[in-house]
């Protein structure tokens, strides 16, 4: 009896799998695909003046990661490849994928960059810097 349910299972997340295998060729089809991904960056990309301006009044970077912030420099670069390699390969992409992962891209670079600098520049607090905190 478990043999049989096991077995129709792995029938059923195969079926699954060749549906969802469909569905993205219909979305690819379409573009969609390219379209959900732009609108993704898009969206991140009118985030990063927001950071900026923060960092540029402020001037000061605390609760910024200089490492998660390459991180995602990192991850716009592999997106960036993965396109195109994809070009290479002969897939056909729209222009405008190509500059949302640039323009993401140099505003975290922005970012980075008045991270470090204003960290640089900041002092430690009192409780760091030997004049009191939880030891003393």
């Amino acid at each position: 009896m478990g043999a049989v349910l096991v077995a129709a299972f792995l029938a059923s997340l195969h079926g699954a799998m060749v549906g969802v295998d469909a569905l993205m060729r219909d979305l690819r089809s379409i573009g969609a695909v390219d379209d959900l991904e732009g609108a993704m960056l898009l969206c991140f990309l009118l985030a990063w003046p927001v950071k900026l301006a923060r960092l540029l009044r402020t001037r000061r970077a605390e609760g910024v990661s200089p490492s998660f912030l390459a991180l995602i420099l990192t991850g716009y670069a592999c997106g960036f490849s993965a396109k195109m390699i994809a070009y290479w390969g002969g897939i056909t992409l729209p222009t405008w994928l190509l500059s949302l992962y640039g323009g993401n891209a140099a505003m975290a670079a922005a970012v980075l960059v008045l991270t470090l600098r204003f960290r640089a520049g900041s002092t430690a607090p009192a409780s760091f810097a030997g004049g009191g905190g939880l030891a003393g």
